[in-house]
């Protein structure tokens, strides 16, 4: 579509046309971005980003921090309506795009930009309500997940090994079961053993 435009139009107008969709494609970022602060605020919950240790670890420390996450979060929200209607003036100010261009030429762009437009809403979409349930339910899919492969039971024998089996190898080469009695003679024996080898001063 651009290799058209470059071809029948000057560089003012294909630099004009990368502006109009650059923009209309920050609009829509801008507006996800904002829905999305917006239900984080309603269901009182904080993104990753926001959320920091207390400077002084007591219940008014946590309490003060989680104000101030909040006042932030409102400050997003504002920061977000101010880029849209700063994007809207921008694109007012490329309504000549046009009058510059033929109506089937036009049509073709506005085409290619709805398309655009609704890949990003849905990606962007799609990654923020993923976000605010796992930020809701204290849940997310890696939590499921082993997380290091020392974790992983690969079973290369023959031998179908049961669930209980599967968790205690899962606990890795380091893991002893404790005994039921501490044996204090033998752990006292090998001490003082260690002890007489040590030279006196």
């Amino acid at each position: 579509m651009f290799k058209e435009i470059k071809e029948s139009f000057s560089s003012a107008v294909v630099r004009e046309v990368r502006s109009h969709i650059k923009t209309s494609l920050c609009i829509v970022r801008h507006r996800t971005h904002l829905h999305f602060n917006h239900a984080c605020l309603k269901h009182q919950v904080l993104p990753k980003s926001l959320c920091s240790k207390p400077l002084i670890n007591s219940a008014e420390g946590r309490k003060l921090t989680r104000k101030y996450a909040f006042q932030n979060l409102r400050l997003r929200i504002r920061s977000s309506h101010c880029r849209i209607k700063f994007c809207k003036s921008k694109l007012e100010e490329l309504c000549s795009l046009s009058k510059n261009l033929p109506v089937n030429v036009f049509e073709k762009i506005e085409k290619h930009l709805q398309e655009r437009q609704d890949r990003l809403f849905k990606k962007l979409n799609a990654a923020h309500w993923n976000l605010l349930n796992k930020m809701l339910h204290g849940k997310s899919r890696e939590n499921s997940l082993p997380s290091s492969i020392e974790k992983c039971v690969i079973n290369v024998s023959k031998t179908t090994l049961t669930e209980s089996q599967e968790k205690v190898l899962r606990l890795g080469l380091n893991f002893a079961i404790a005994p039921r009695k501490i044996p204090v003679p033998q752990i006292l024996a090998s001490v003082e053993n260690s002890l007489w080898q040590v030279p006196q001063s």
